[in-house]
Formats: C-alpha cells, sequence, structure tokens
C-alpha cells in the first residue's frame, strides 16, 4: 500500500509534464507553418509593396507580383529602383526627383588659367585696407586669402585676409539676386588659405565686426571664384599661429611648435606679428637709406637681417 500511495504522484506528475510538452510542441509547430506560410506568401510580393505594407503596419495589404504595376521588372538588383506609377497611390516606388536649376551658374566656381585666348577680365581690384563706410551700398572686386569660412543653413560667413588686413564676408540664398544653396555649399566647401576673386557689395553692419580689422562694414557676396585651392590639410593653420602663447583670453591651450614654425614659414610669415616686425625692419631700413641719400652717400652694401648683432663692418 506504501508503495501505490508513493507512486499515485508520480504518475500524476508525469501527465501533467506530457501535457506542457505537447502544448509546447504545438505551438512550434503552429509557429513554423505560420513561417513557412509566410514565407510562401512573401515569394509572391512585389517588394516595393512590401516594404509599404510594413511601414504602414499592415494598413496597406501587400499585392501580388502579377497585380501590382510597380513590379513589371523595373529593377535590376535586389535593392531596386523604381518609377512611381501616377495612377495608382498604393504602389510605391523610388522617386526620380529632376535635379534643381542652378541659379547662380556663372557666378561661383574655380577661375580658368590666364591663357592667350583673348579673354580679357576688366577687373579693378580694391585693397582691404581702403574699405570702409565710404564706399558703403557700392560694389567692389576683392582678391584675397579665404582665412576661416563657417557655413550656417542657407548662409556662409567667412573671413577674408589680405597681408595684415582682414574683413567679413557674407553670402546668404537669395533668388532675386540669384545665389542659391549651391554658390553658398561651395563657398563653405573652399579650403583655407585658398585665394579666392569676390564681386561684392559693400554694407555698413549694424555693430562693429570684432573679429576683423575692417569693422564699420562687410562683404555681401554676388559673385566667388576660387582662384587657387590650397590643400585641404595644413601644416598649421594661421589662426593658431598667430594665437599668444601665454594668457590665451579663449583658453584652448593651442600652441605651435617652434619647429613646426620653421619648417612651414611660409605659413608662419603670415601671422599678424611676423608682419609688423618684417615690416618695422623694413622702415628702418628704408628711413636709414633716406638719410644717406639725402646727404649724398650711394648705398652700395646688401642688407642682411639677423637676429643678432654682427661685428662685420659691411652688415646692419
Amino acid at each position: 500500500m506504501v508503495v501505490s500511495e508513493e507512486s499515485q504522484p508520480t504518475a500524476e506528475g508525469d501527465a501533467a509534464t506530457s501535457k506542457k510538452a505537447a502544448k509546447k510542441a504545438a505551438k512550434a509547430a503552429e509557429k513554423q507553418q505560420k513561417k513557412a506560410e509566410h514565407k510562401g506568401y512573401r515569394n509572391q510580393v512585389c517588394n516595393s509593396c512590401w516594404v509599404r505594407g510594413k511601414r504602414r503596419m499592415g494598413q496597406d495589404l501587400p499585392r501580388v507580383k502579377d497585380e501590382c504595376p510597380v513590379s513589371q521588372e523595373r529593377f535590376r538588383s535586389p535593392v531596386a529602383t523604381w518609377e512611381e506609377p501616377s495612377t495608382d497611390p498604393l504602389a510605391i516606388a523610388v522617386k526620380t526627383e529632376a535635379p534643381e536649376v542652378d541659379i547662380s551658374e556663372g557666378k561661383y566656381g574655380n577661375l580658368k588659367l590666364i591663357q592667350s585666348t583673348g579673354e580679357h577680365r576688366d577687373r579693378v581690384y580694391t585693397d582691404v585696407k581702403d574699405l570702409g563706410v565710404h564706399l558703403d551700398g557700392k560694389e567692389v572686386w576683392v582678391r584675397a586669402r579665404l582665412q576661416t569660412s563657417r557655413a550656417k543653413g542657407k548662409q556662409c560667413f567667412a573671413v577674408l585676409r589680405q597681408n595684415s588686413s582682414t574683413v567679413q564676408l557674407i553670402i546668404s540664398v537669395n533668388e532675386e539676386l540669384g545665389i542659391s544653396k549651391q554658390m553658398v555649399k561651395f563657398t563653405g566647401n573652399i579650403t583655407k588659405e585658398s585665394i579666392v576673386d569676390v564681386q561684392a557689395l559693400v554694407v555698413r553692419t549694424a555693430a562693429p565686426v570684432e573679429a576683423c580689422s575692417v569693422r564699420g562694414v562687410e562683404l555681401a557676396a554676388r559673385q566667388l571664384w576660387r582662384v587657387s585651392a590650397a590643400r585641404a590639410q595644413l601644416p598649421l593653420l594661421v589662426e593658431d599661429a598667430a594665437r599668444q602663447e601665454t594668457d590665451d583670453p579663449e583658453g584652448l591651450k593651442i600652441r605651435v611648435n617652434q619647429d613646426t614654425r620653421l619648417d612651414n614659414r611660409v605659413l608662419d610669415l603670415r601671422t599678424p606679428a611676423n608682419q609688423a616686425i618684417f615690416r618695422i625692419e623694413a622702415g628702418v631700413c628704408r628711413l636709414f637709406r633716406d638719410i644717406l641719400t639725402k646727404r649724398g652717400m650711394f648705398v652700395y652694401f646688401k642688407h642682411t637681417f639677423t637676429p643678432t648683432t654682427i661685428g662685420d663692418k659691411k652688415k646692419i
């Protein structure tokens, strides 16, 4: 009797386990059957309509390939490209938009090389240092280096540098003036230190431009041509080389090493500090020559600028 009492719960437990296993197996079989049906139906459905049906969460039922006007062998690869039928709004296709017309064509780009073709560009350039409020409302041509540029939405701000003088340039999308998005994008993609020709309108600013030497006006671009493009990656930036090595007000802690400056002397000499040093040296030398000329003397020696004093009488 003891054995029979203990064996009865075991038999009931085995029966419950077998029921769970049978239920689990039935669910697995049902899942496999649905998957097989789904796979078979998927093979009969147009890719475009199937993707749209999934995106719309089943609101639009997928179409069978034979009934779908989109799937008429207009694709060449599994990632297909179709034309959207205008008569069926439910059929999905990749929209092929017409290329946007560039209203600024002929007002920007890369300037052609000067060749003996008989073409003559009659341009009178204005120096950046001569720009001021007296030129407000007038159009000028300026050739300078693009120091910095910053594109934001439908506008692009840039700083043009000529010797030690800088001025702000702004270009914004304007259909009336024939300035397109492509022109703004082209300006924003010009590499730093590239030489550009700009035809612009001189505009008085509401507030002084503190970042430029010409603070009272800015240039609103009408044409922009890239004369000489600089490399995309420069060994140093002029704005970094011009930063203060000590007491940096911006606190960026950007410093250009001396060996980098000497290896790239052409770029280093474009900084305002080096420009001022050589202007002072040239001014002192010119003043000395003028004094000798006034006294009836001839200057026949060669000038050599060195950072130290040399005992040779022939050198200064």
